[in-house]
């Protein structure tokens, strides 16, 4: 298969699939409880005006609304050519770590078909541009882009960095961690180094830029004033191990976790019952000043409880990592019909999910040994490092939809196996064998 005509087809295929998904089984837009914080955001964006923002969300996802003039439907439209950018991306990538053309695109054309990416597209959430922007990222960065230092690479990562940044102040750690990775590959302090800290700059910029505008507005320096009810979120099993200072945040919170725990509903989510239920109105706190609070308490409460807090990381935030999610719901379906074709067709696919990032988990020791064998950065241990970064952080920092939030680093985990097996020439051993056995 030549390459142009893999592309082509490549992208017919997207958008046909994309289409006929969304015309004959699943015809609406989704929207979730952060869906409301982007649509105000963009709408003020429209007004071009910041003044009073109580500071929830970035300007990333928004502006895209902003572009739509608020029209939903123009949002999915453009979510649509974003994820079909996206799925030739992939093709590219894998193409630049050597993967045979046909290979390329048989890989590009099962991401970019599975339901849950669909979903995503027609989702108000930051989910699909976040994937497009992972993706710009990875491919800029395969192969060997970390040990290349050409002052024009390192302007690319630092721009999408930032777009990374905008998008969710989160992903801030990734140039941290790519500069961090580039010193071990070059175990010197010389001009070297400081032409790569130049990929700092887009997060860094976007980061605190944000986060004064937000100190502007509510009074706190902080990307997202959702920050310090996040962090609480981790505390919700020891929510009433805490000093008398914090008892008025302690006690509610952990009265409504016993609640929920009795009405069936979801742990992690306990802190924002408790708040939308006026939980610690007692103070009169706005917000912002609020999750300030929040923040204080969780800080004391992790400190207090080191031992239930690497508890919760390690066995509910960590763990809820690893799953995968879908945000459909069954009254948007066309059909009966349609709905169950779907759901039967995510089923498939969820299992091929479940097991390239099962082996994604058991190739990380194989991963690891040969890193200290080496001694250098490949590009197994980037896209290792950068999975592997992004769930231990997002473990420490909250507790509750870790599964939607691993939704940007699907693709990568299923390059990150397949490029360790061809590595190791595990795939042509394999198509060999499958051969043989053909022959016979």
């Amino acid at each position: 298969m030549k390459k142009t005509k893999a592309i082509l087809l490549l992208l017919s295929i997207g958008l046909i699939f994309r289409l006929a998904v969304f015309f004959l089984g699943y015809p609406n837009p989704t929207f979730t409880a952060d869906t409301q914080g982007y649509l105000e955001l963009a709408q003020l964006i429209q007004e071009f005006s910041l003044n009073n923002y109580i500071g929830h969300r970035t300007l990333g996802y928004p502006l895209l609304i902003a572009l739509a003039f608020g029209n939903i439907y123009v949002v999915i439209a453009y979510q649509f050519i974003i994820g079909l950018i996206t799925s030739l991306l992939w093709f590219l990538t894998l193409i630049k770590l050597n993967f045979r053309v046909s290979h390329s695109f048989y890989t590009s054309l099962f991401l970019s078909t599975l339901l849950n990416v669909f979903i995503f597209e027609t989702t108000i959430l930051v989910e699909c541009i976040t994937l497009f922007f992972m993706s710009l990222l990875v491919y800029i960065v395969a192969p060997e882009g970390l040990n290349t230092n050409r002052f024009k690479l390192n302007l690319w990562l630092s721009l999408v960095c930032g777009a990374l940044t905008l998008i969710k102040p989160f992903y801030a750690f990734l140039p941290f961690l790519f500069f961090g990775l580039y010193f071990l590959n070059h175990l010197k302090l010389n001009l070297k180094l400081l032409n790569k800290s130049v990929i700092l700059i887009g997060a860094i910029v976007v980061y605190f830029g944000w986060s004064y505008v937000n100190k502007v507005n509510t009074g706190h320096f902080v990307s997202t004033t959702f920050y310090g009810l996040n962090t609480a979120q981790n505390c919700v099993r020891f929510a009433e191990h805490v000093p008398e200072e914090f008892s008025w945040i302690g006690e509610p919170y952990a009265h409504y976790r016993e609640k929920s725990k009795v009405e069936g509903r979801d742990l992690a989510m306990t802190i924002w019952y408790a708040y939308e239920e006026n939980a610690f109105n007692s103070k009169n706190l706005s917000f912002p000043d609020l999750s300030a609070e929040l923040g204080r308490y969780a800080k004391v409460a992790i400190a207090s409880n080191p031992k239930a807090y690497v508890n919760q990381v390690l066995f509910y935030s960590f763990k809820d990592f690893w799953s995968s999610s879908i945000y459909w719901e069954d009254s948007k379906f066309t059909s009966t019909t349609s709905e169950y074709i779907l759901k039967r067709i995510w089923y498939v696919q969820r299992q091929f999910i479940k097991l390239f990032r099962l082996l994604f988990l058991l190739l990380t020791p194989f991963v690891v040994y040969s890193f200290f064998k080496k001694r250098r950065i490949t590009d197994s241990i980037v896209f290792y490092s950068i999975i592997y970064a992004a769930a231990i952080l997002q473990a420490l920092v909250t507790y509750g939809n870790n599964a939607r939030f691993s939704f940007p680093f699907e693709f990568l985990m299923l390059f990150s196996v397949l490029y360790v097996l061809k590595e190791h020439n595990s795939l042509s051993y394999v198509k060999s064998k499958f051969k043989r056995l053909q022959v016979k």
